[in-house]
């Protein structure tokens, strides 16, 4: 008899395993999604201005599991667009758009398939979207 209630738990555990698992893993790329979108903005707002707006061209990067910059695509698991617009306008407010602020759009792809079009719609890929205001100094 014991033995069958012992049996019972296991087996309650071991079903358990997936769903943990899988929390698991969205934690880990939710806390290594925020460190790269952390990165990118924090080297936004340090880069000179006149830099910064000198292209509306996105650019892409791209990140190993551990949130490291890799050169390529290959071998990543996350693909960054940054997107820099100028002259921006003020949230909630009724100004002109002003000439020495800038939005800076970061979108962040997780894309362990290297899919070369992670930001389509059909791609189906998980995208998150960061914006941030850099002023010029």
């Amino acid at each position: 008899m014991a033995i069958a209630i012992i049996a019972f738990a296991y087996i309650a555990m071991i079903g358990l395993l997936p769903v943990g698992m899988a929390n698991f893993s969205k934690a880990i790329d939710n806390s290594i999604g925020a460190q790269i979108t952390q990165r990118l903005a924090g080297e936004a707002l340090q880069t000179d201005f006149d830099t910064l707006t000198a292209s509306s061209v996105p650019v892409y990067r791209y990140f190993d599991n551990q949130g490291n910059e890799v050169p390529k695509m290959t071998g990543s698991v996350y693909t960054a667009e940054i997107t820099v617009v100028t002259p921006t306008k003020l949230p909630n407010s009724s100004t002109p758009p002003n000439p020495s602020l800038a939005t800076v759009t970061i979108r962040l792809a997780t894309n362990p398939g290297e899919n070369p079009l992670p930001f389509a719609p059909a791609s189906h890929l998980r995208i998150r979207t960061h914006t941030a205001l850099v002023a010029k100094k």
